[in-house]
């Protein structure tokens, strides 16, 4: 409310952007079952609006299961209904306690009506064939870059076909891009665990952007909200960038000063490369420069978990074919995501890049709930993982 006139005042009216969209914020009654329902319907109703419902902390939205269950995840094959729907779930642990940590992000995960040996619209031929597309355009791109830095060094001026190679590996990127896509419309909803901000603002623009409609599912933990290094640069957020599934190390999206980044010839040689998803990205990445892991260790960040994106992880594993690969996550292993992706990457390796390694688990061990009530356990557990993960 304004402090002078008592009227009621929404910063998100007026942005200085010129003429924009109405911004509603609803602080509802608690009742997650009744609301989320009604906002479902809102959506059905509304289908140009970004509709977001969100919780307290994901744990709750375990008292809206029958809508989640029964409409949100199942009415476009029941009824042919078509829902932007968010549901923005707080999701982390924190040492916050069980009730407070785990937006249980399995139970979503195995909601997706997908088949692990199946993840390729068209058929595996075209999908290995455009991930193979993308490998020569990437191997021509560096051979391009080390003629032009010997020129440079030379001060010669011969023209190169930098240019050129730059373009066969957008063109080529971009169909990876638009088979994903095609993969994502066939499927019922999306879930995503996002590390960055730019991320978080492309997630929720292609909502509204795309072609076809799918509920989101957020997981989003409540610590990045005022963690510092958790910030994106303008850039990512400019003309030309997009959502990005898949966050390797140094690679586009990135938005962390790393020592991980790949390196040129006579730099470390990458040993391990760990894919994980969500806040437990920021603890391996402060270990990690805390350790001066100097390129051994490569972080990478599935940012969307379903649909799986499989070009994009071929593309990343690819790119460190003799490195052990392993999964971190902070669940506990009987929650999580890691009885979603660990059939996906095998087949995903196997499929398309002929690849035979597996990959490990490092996380919490199986437990009957969600997180410790205790938070020196907590920060115990931490540790271990942590060690786990970065001891070579």
């Amino acid at each position: 409310h304004d402090q002078f006139t008592a009227i009621p005042h929404n910063v998100f009216d007026d942005l200085g952007l010129g003429q924009q969209s109405r911004a509603t914020i609803c602080n509802s009654s608690l009742s997650e079952l009744a609301i989320l329902g009604f906002e479902y319907g809102y959506s059905l109703e509304e289908s140009l609006a970004l509709t977001i419902w969100e919780a307290q902390f994901g744990d709750f939205a375990n008292c809206a299961q029958h809508i989640i269950d029964n409409f949100i995840v199942s009415g476009e094959t029941k009824w042919d209904t078509k829902s932007c729907l968010v549901l923005l779930l707080p999701h982390g642990y924190e040492g916050q306690g069980p009730e407070h940590s785990s937006a249980r992000l399995e139970r979503f995960l195995q909601l997706l009506d997908d088949d692990p040996e199946h993840l390729w619209p068209g058929g595996a031929a075209g999908a290995k064939e455009a991930v193979a597309r993308v490998q020569e355009a990437q191997r021509d791109l560096q051979t391009a870059l080390e003629e032009e830095e010997q020129q440079q060094q030379k001060q010669q001026k011969q023209p190169t076909s930098l240019q050129h190679r730059q373009l066969q590996l957008d063109r080529a990127l971009r169909s990876i891009e638009l088979l994903q896509e095609g993969y994502d419309y066939k499927h019922n909803i999306a879930v995503v665990n996002l590390t960055t901000p730019a991320n978080l603002f492309h997630a929720l623009r292609r909502q509204v952007h795309r072609t076809f409609a799918k509920p989101l599912i957020v997981m989003s933990a409540k610590y990045l909200l005022h963690h510092r290094p958790c910030r994106s640069p303008l850039s990512h957020m400019s003309k030309g960038t997009r959502f990005r599934r898949v966050i390797e190390a140094g690679g586009v999206g990135d938005n962390m000063p790393t020592r991980q980044a790949v390196k040129k010839e006579g730099g470390a040689k990458c040993q391990r490369l760990i894919f994980c998803s969500g806040k437990v990205f920021y603890e391996l990445h402060h270990a990690c420069n805390a350790r001066r892991v100097d390129g051994s260790i490569v972080l990478a960040r599935v940012e969307q978990l379903a649909p799986f994106p499989s070009l994009e992880v071929a593309l990343c594993a690819g790119r460190h074919p003799e490195a052990e690969l392993i999964w971190v996550q902070e669940e506990p292993k009987n929650m999580g995501a890691w009885s979603f992706v660990e059939p996906r990457f095998r087949s995903t390796l196997k499929t398309l890049l002929d690849d035979e390694r597996g990959i490990r688990f490092v996380g919490r061990p199986p437990s009957a709930t969600s997180a410790t009530p205790l938070f020196k356990h907590h920060k115990r557990e931490v540790r271990t993982i942590l060690d786990e993960a970065l001891d070579l």
